[in-house]
């Protein structure tokens, strides 16, 4: 209002100096009669008038008091008008006036009237009335709006004290003023919660933020879902500056979330969305959870966490593929040969595709099952295992290291002789062909981890 306050200085000069210059007029059918210092109006029944409006010479209204005076720099009729150092109504125009030692800011209309509940603007600025028609400061309009110290209507960003009938104990974090930051739009309305939401996401500049019902800017976990079942993709999580978190991201687990965690902190990964990465089924893990960040492939569970070590992970109800995804601290899909250890605690050799499939196969004359070595035990020395391929099974020789017995013949601990092709396949058992398409040891399963 500094702009507003440098408009208007009242100085009261001589008033004979305005009669002078012909403000008053016997032009009318009343007249304006001098008393000492004082101006009356008498009418055209040569009485003296009180509490009614009267023009001068100047065509300009003034106001008679009830004591038949010129009322000067002062509220006049109910208080609904103001009348200037000369007497004249005010019209168009700002006006400071002081009451009880406070000065207030007021606007009268084209026609002198007080404006009152309502936004006017000044200077480029918006300025709000309140219902006694004083420029309002601080939070208005219902506590959409908030004016600064000079009235101004805010804009952008603004860290400030909420409405009284919203104050609330200090978020942990925030400094002990109780401010909160807010974001008013262009046209000053505060963001806030839409209509039946406790929190909603604005784009600002860019960046995305959250604002709660009361328009303070969300910082931490937010559950967007607004319910006690949320799971953790209903959450997104919020930096101290309020923008959406995205990418990598170690912290404690939000609260009031049907999942559960081991760890007081845990790893999680926001996506360009803001949305944790999570698995859909609290079941298992499902092919589809696959995510490649940053050239390394990941799944999570349905907590939000990464998964790590040996696991399965289903492309249907019945069928999956096994995984390596490394220890805790790696938590990403492993390739190619690896000493693996097991949920029970055995360490394996296994060997992975490129795309992280465990293998099934042979691969550098070694035969794998689901990316798992397989292995007679030493007491047999070798073993026919039976591996599924197609609609089948392969039946395969091999030795207590995994080897596959090609092209030979070969005999057990026990004395059975095993005849190969040059795959390993077995084309004889003991000395006959008959039985060999049969079923042998089934493979050595791997050892996965419970999900």
């Amino acid at each position: 209002m500094k702009k507003i306050m440098a408009k208007k200085k009242w100085a009261i000069p001589a008033l004979v100096v305005a009669f002078a210059m012909g403000y008053f007029s016997s032009v009318y059918a009343g007249q304006w009669v001098q008393d000492g210092s004082k101006w009356k109006y008498k009418n055209d029944n040569g009485k003296f008038v009180t509490n009614e409006w009267q023009r001068g010479g100047d065509n300009l209204w003034r106001w008679i008091g009830s004591d038949g005076v010129m009322a000067t720099s002062t509220w006049v009729d109910n208080r609904n008008y103001f009348v200037d150092e000369k007497g004249v109504m005010v019209a168009n125009n700002w006006v400071k006036a002081t009451e009880n030692g406070k000065s207030y800011w007021y606007y009268f209309n084209s026609k002198g009237e007080k404006q009152t509940s309502m936004w006017r603007k000044n200077g480029g600025s918006w300025f709000y009335l309140d219902d006694e028609g004083r420029v309002q400061t601080g939070w208005v309009d219902d506590d959409r709006y908030y004016c600064d110290e000079n009235g101004a209507m805010a804009t952008g960003w603004r860290k400030i004290a909420p409405a009284d009938k919203i104050r609330v104990k200090n978020v942990p974090g925030e400094s002990d003023d109780g401010k909160r930051w807010h974001y008013f739009g262009k046209d000053g309305k505060k963001y806030q919660a839409k209509s039946g939401s406790k929190h909603s996401e604005y784009k600002i500049d860019g960046a995305t933020y959250s604002f709660n019902e009361d328009g303070y800017m969300d910082t931490g976990w937010v559950n967007l879902k607004e319910s006690s079942n949320a799971k953790i993709k209903d959450f997104r999580y919020y930096n101290s500056d309020g923008t959406m978190r995205k990418g990598w991201y170690s912290l404690k687990p939000p609260t009031g979330i049907k999942e559960t965690y081991l760890n007081n902190v845990e790893w999680f990964y926001f996506n360009r969305d803001g949305k944790p990465e999570s698995s859909e089924s609290e079941k298992h893990l499902r092919s589809t959870g696959l995510k490649k960040i940053n050239g390394l492939t990941y799944i999570f569970r349905s907590n939000g966490t990464p998964v790590y070590g040996l696991q399965r992970v289903y492309t249907s109800d019945d069928n999956y593929d096994v995984y390596y995804f490394g220890t805790q601290a790696q938590s990403n899909v492993q390739k190619g040969k690896q000493e693996v250890k097991e949920a029970g605690g055995a360490t394996a050799e296994y060997y992975f595709e490129n795309n992280g499939k465990g293998y099934t196969g042979v691969h550098d004359g070694k035969l794998y099952y689901k990316g798992k070595l397989q292995v007679a035990d030493k007491a047999s020395k070798y073993i026919a295992i039976s591996i599924p391929q197609g609609n089948g099974r392969a039946n395969y020789v091999i030795n207590s290291n995994g080897r596959v017995s090609k092209n030979t013949t070969v005999t057990d601990n026990n004395k059975v002789k095993y005849k190969t092709d040059k795959k390993g396949i077995l084309i004889e058992y003991d000395g006959s062909k008959s039985g060999v398409n049969g079923r042998f040891e089934s493979p050595q399963e791997p050892d996965v981890m419970d999900y």
